[in-house]
């Protein structure tokens, strides 16, 4: 590891001991730390107040979720109405170096050594086809098995939101040393259609996406919304929705994607939490609940 990045490693393997967190977890709370510099960085810089946050870090980070997450997911509405007359590309720009210097600051990681990525043509976050403009960040922090990368990506999608509310980012206290950050972020039944779309039209089946349907509908007491569901299909352009979701209903009842389900979740989750969840066959009950979601909201 470089010695420079060894400040973020001392600190959170700190933290994990003071907090008797299970071995295993300090690359996704190294994650974690750099996904909250990054939040406040970008509500200092302004992007906050003209994008709505999504996805499974939002579910982390706002709705007390379990797993750990990997990227910041934000929709700036279509054809990005919600950055009109902002210079948006800047302030991400401007909230990405702010970010180099707090983690400098916080954690004596040479600013120098953190890389930066910029989409091509953030422009096109703005024009009539859908789009996403994704910005990388590339912290000096050894891979391991369990997470093999340490770049986080914040991509903004020019789609819309439909159901959205001011919350306040809840940080692991202790973690980071920042101020609270309030955002816009999804509500969970906004997520939950998220989720019916993503399980329906991602090429392969990804397994965070199962843990989350069961999460927000067991833990958060989201609600499946057909309608809204079908509008998210239309503003991304999906084509094939009914044959998508049929051959996903099949994959979900099988065996081998049970027994797959284990081998992604090891990275987002303590080890302990998986093999509980292995001894009470919960997968099972997780892959039913995805399907039962696409039969309601798809099919």
């Amino acid at each position: 590891m470089s010695s420079k990045a060894s400040g973020l490693k001392s600190a959170i393997d700190a933290f994990i001991q003071r907090r008797g967190i299970e071995a295993g977890m300090d690359q996704n709370l190294m994650k974690e730390a750099i996904h909250l510099h990054l939040l406040s960085a970008l509500s200092e810089a302004g992007v906050l107040r003209h994008v709505i946050f999504q996805g499974g870090t939002a579910l982390r980070l706002c709705y007390g979720g379990e797993r750990y997450s990997e990227d910041l997911d934000f929709v700036c509405g279509k054809a990005g109405a919600y950055l009109k007359d902002v210079e948006f590309n800047a302030l991400v720009d401007k909230a990405l170096e702010t970010t180099k210097r707090t983690l400098q600051r916080d954690f004596d990681i040479d600013a120098a050594q953190i890389t930066l990525k910029r989409p091509a043509q953030p422009e096109l976050v703005k024009g009539s086809n859908v789009n996403v403009a994704a910005w990388q960040i590339v912290v000096p922090v050894n891979p391991t098995p369990k997470t093999p990368k340490s770049r986080i990506k914040i991509e903004f999608a020019n789609v819309p939101s439909y159901d959205s509310k001011p919350l306040t980012v809840s940080a692991t206290p202790g973690l980071v040393q920042i101020q609270d950050v309030i955002l816009n972020a999804e509500t969970p039944n906004e997520i939950l259609a998220d989720k019916a779309v993503a399980l329906t039209a991602r090429a392969a089946l990804k397994f965070r996406d199962v843990w989350d349907v069961w999460f927000l509908v067991n833990k958060l007491g989201a609600t499946p919304d057909r309608e809204m569901v079908l509008k998210k299909f239309a503003d991304y352009g999906t084509p094939d929705i009914a044959v998508k979701a049929n051959a996903r209903l099949d994959e979900l009842a099988k065996d081998a994607t049970a027994m797959a389900f284990y081998a992604e979740m090891k990275r987002f989750l303590p080890s302990a939490r998986v093999v509980q969840m292995s001894q009470m066959n919960l997968q099972h009950t997780m892959l039913a609940d995805s399907a039962d979601l696409i039969r309601k909201t798809v099919v």
